[in-house]
């Protein structure tokens, strides 16, 4: 006897079932906004198609509140399902750390020092773009940057021998070591590139927020939601081509005062709105809504 149900990414597993609770529904994507979107739901059969549709309609239609990772999924939901605008939320999520970085002006200004440092991390290497990050850092090199890459989460391909490419396939970042590695690294990187051609969110960009870490990546899915163009870190175009990126970190790396306010509008928008605390507070005042709205028809 709940007072609610709450079905995290649970479309298939809640959209049959029958009950007087209240539902909310938490994705990061409909069936719809994946379809032909992500690699793994392109070219689905049609009866497919239709199953994943209607799966994703029930839910929708039965759920009280839906509550929507991004800008991007909450369009999907309304225009796409026709649900009522004001039960479809946006509520961002936090950064996957399981301590939040303290950063110093100190730690700020050494980000923007004499060398420019790229890091990637993804474990999809062709949907995230490594090979495109890849070429970007070469072109940098090209332009005359002092630049180096790190690389986490994916074996990266045979490279020339002139590009300084650090790579760690496995780093665990909640103990130990590798969570001291990996904080130094993000600490001190000076650009989060992750030029993904789709994306429902990318946690890691919140991530990188809480490190104060300005992000270059493509305007796509919900990244828009997560990463403020222009802000935050810049967002090109889903085709930019590795010159569009090299030249773009060129820019910014050549106004560093730039740079400073992109890393603190970062990190002040983590404390603000990319943490799980917020993400907390936000999600019980929808649950206190619902409770209010079932009373008054009781």
């Amino acid at each position: 006897s709940p007072d609610v149900i709450v079905g995290v990414a649970a479309s298939i597993e809640l959209a049959f079932v029958k009950t007087e609770r209240p539902i909310i529904h938490l994705s990061d994507a409909t069936f719809g906004a994946l379809l032909d979107y992500y690699p793994e739901f392109t070219g689905l059969w049609n009866w497919l198609k239709k199953e994943g549709h209607e799966i994703e309609q029930r839910i929708i239609d039965s759920a009280s509140a839906v509550i929507c990772s991004s800008d991007w999924a909450k369009t999907s939901v309304v225009n796409d399902y026709c649900a009522a605008s004001d039960k479809v939320h946006t509520i961002l999520l936090g950064a996957n750390l399981i301590m939040y970085p303290i950063l110093s002006e100190r730690d700020i200004e050494n980000k923007f020092g004499t060398k420019c440092r790229l890091l990637f991390i993804g474990k999809d290497w062709g949907r995230k773009g490594g090979d495109l990050a890849i070429e970007v850092y070469e072109k940098l090199i090209d332009f005359g940057v002092d630049a180096d890459l790190t690389v986490i989460g994916s074996k990266i391909p045979p490279l020339p021998p002139h590009l300084r490419v650090s790579f760690y396939e496995h780093l665990d970042k909640d103990a130990g070591k590798d969570l001291e590695l990996f904080n130094s690294i993000f600490t001190r990187a000076t650009f989060f590139i992750l030029p993904t051609n789709a994306e429902a969110y990318g946690l890691v960009y919140a991530e990188a927020a809480a490190f104060g870490t300005p992000v270059l990546g493509a305007k796509t899915g919900g990244v828009p939601s997560v990463v403020e163009d222009n802000v935050t870190g810049a967002l090109l175009p889903n085709n930019a081509s590795a010159d569009e990126y090299a030249e773009r970190i060129y820019e910014l790396w050549s106004d560093k005062a730039l740079l400073r306010r992109m890393s603190i509008a970062a990190r002040t928008r983590f404390v603000a709105s990319l943490n799980w605390n917020s993400w907390a507070s936000d999600f019980s005042n929808i649950i206190d809504d619902l409770e209010k709205a079932n009373n008054q028809k009781r």
